[in-house]
């Protein structure tokens, strides 16, 4: 019985650990794709992905907020677009270090805001 049960909470960690890795996959290739559209030197930097989780602590008014100042200053060109929907109550979000190419010290964080399923990206900051 305590063998079956270890089994079953193996394949449970196991099956979490893929399911993190296809979100963290599936996060990457959405900000590559976003930030290839909208940020100014994007051939300058490599992305790591520090963390992904999830928040219920930024509601409408905050993601409207972040999406009128258009991320960190300087970073992205004016007129950033995001796709059409309803922002839901709880964000999954991922925090990404941008580090430049040439130049180590030259370091910036962004936090990426997605929908729970994480098929849009609904703001960053």
């Amino acid at each position: 019985m305590i063998m079956r049960k270890s089994i079953i909470v193996i394949a449970l960690a196991a099956l979490a650990f893929v399911s993190c890795d296809t979100k963290k996959s599936g996060a990457k290739g959405m900000i590559k794709d976003f930030t290839k559209e909208y940020m100014v030197d994007v051939d300058d930097y490599r992305m790591y992905i520090e963390r992904i989780d999830s928040t219920r602590h930024v509601g409408k008014d905050k993601v409207m907020q972040m999406r009128q100042t258009g991320g960190p200053a300087g970073v992205y060109k004016k007129g950033v677009q995001y796709e059409a929907g309803d922002i839901p109550k709880t964000l999954t979000y991922v925090n990404v270090l941008f580090t430049h190419k040439s130049d180590s010290n030259k370091t910036h964080k962004q936090t990426f805001y997605f929908d729970q399923e994480m098929t849009r990206i609904v703001a960053n900051k």
